[in-house]
């Protein structure tokens, strides 16, 4: 099994302020084009990685890659709908870039119609060999630009989603905070309504010991009168009509007994 051969190179200059667009994977199966392309990208400051087989490059192909640089010659014989589907699960911010170096002429460019590299790919540019320097390095700035980009698009959008993330918890503590004094709020009304309910209980129960005050105040009057007449008219040896303050004083303690048996039945 051969391992891949990496160049390293100092990063590529960033005038856009963004994340490190990532290493150029390269496969050229045959002739020099792989070693040609790694010395001019080193030359330029950008970073590759040398495969030989399309096994090793699939091995080692995540969403640290900034580009694949490939020769058509790699791509007749792979996998392209496993390499589709793998390209169709990136990330929502991922498209990653393939430079494609083609043959000239007709043939040719029928066999890479054949392949229908736009749709498996995606996000592909075509060269054709011989290599031009001025193009090549061109595409891979080009692709790696557009990868810088898609990094940066991922680095605002979890930015954006940690603060939308802080707000929503900073809502929901504010949310239990209010749910939490507007449940202290209704036990304390609930207090209150309980409170107020009592108070009303002891004003109609005071009312009511008022009027039965009242009630046996009077009947003890007419009792307590009736038996002074009777008296005095004992005392004046007078014995007529005795029977008319005895039955008045007798029908005022029946009232006053028929009162206590309602509010006994009341107590009940």
């Amino acid at each position: 099994r051969s391992d891949p051969c990496c160049k390293s190179a100092r990063p590529m200059p960033d005038r856009l302020g963004a994340p490190a667009a990532g290493p150029v994977l390269i496969l050229t199966p045959t002739g020099r084009d792989a070693e040609r392309a790694a010395t001019l990208l080193s030359a330029e400051g950008i970073e590759s990685r040398i495969y030989s087989t399309f096994a090793d490059l699939w091995a080692t192909l995540d969403d640290t890659a900034g580009a694949v640089l490939l020769a058509d010659e790699a791509l007749f014989r792979a996998d392209l709908n496993g390499l589709a589907t793998r390209l169709a699960a990136q990330p929502p911010w991922s498209d990653l870039p393939f430079i494609v170096l083609t043959q000239v002429g007709m043939a040719a460019r029928r066999r890479m119609a054949e392949l229908n590299l736009a749709d498996k790919l995606g996000n592909v540019i075509f060269l054709e060999r011989p290599l031009n320097v001025l193009s090549l390095i061109s595409a891979v700035r080009l692709a790696l630009r557009a990868r810088r980009r898609q990094r940066q698009v991922r680095d605002y959008l979890a930015e954006q989603i940690g603060g939308a993330e802080r707000e929503t918890a900073r809502l929901e503590a504010r949310v239990q905070e209010r749910t939490a004094a507007l449940k202290e709020a209704e036990r304390e009304r609930q207090k209150i309504a309980l409170a107020l309910a009592q108070a009303q209980k002891m004003e109609a129960v005071g009312q009511l010991t008022g009027g039965v005050a009242h009630d046996f105040n009077n009947m003890l009057t007419g009792i307590a009168g009736n038996l002074e007449l009777l008296q005095a008219r004992l005392a004046q040896g007078r014995i007529d009509r005795l029977g008319r303050y005895i039955d008045m004083a007798q029908q005022s303690a029946q009232r006053a007994a028929a009162l206590t048996q309602r509010l006994l039945a009341f107590s009940r």
